[in-house]
């Protein structure tokens, strides 16, 4: 049976409407270096839970692999968490996602009062 991430799903959506009630917004990035099917059902379950509602979801993993192999991603073949490769093109596709959804503008406009 697969995972259930419901729970995770509930607490992401308690956050965004404590970040909401602040004036601010959510974004959730799944930020994997992997391929590994054990990340399919939270990438499922979080991106089909989130995708009527005001939150965006970027899945990192297609464009983190598009051009590496899970091995030059990774600190170490015995410490699999990203390393700075994986950082820095998490990091510039996450300011393109930013930019493409306009998800500052209000705050510019608010600011701008």
């Amino acid at each position: 049976s697969s995972p259930d991430y419901s729970g995770s799903l509930e607490a992401i959506q308690e956050l965004h409407q404590l970040i909401h009630d602040h004036g601010a917004r959510l974004a959730v990035v799944l930020f994997r270096n992997t391929s590994h099917q054990a990340w399919t059902p939270l990438v499922h379950q979080i991106t089909e839970g989130l995708k009527d509602t005001a939150i965006p979801v970027w899945d990192l993993g297609e464009t983190l692999l598009k051009n590496h192999s899970e091995q030059d991603l990774t600190v170490h073949e015995i410490d699999k968490h990203p390393n700075e490769i994986a950082h820095k093109i998490a990091a510039e596709a996450t300011l393109v996602s930013l930019d493409k959804t306009d998800f500052f503008s209000r705050f510019i406009v608010l600011s701008k009062r």
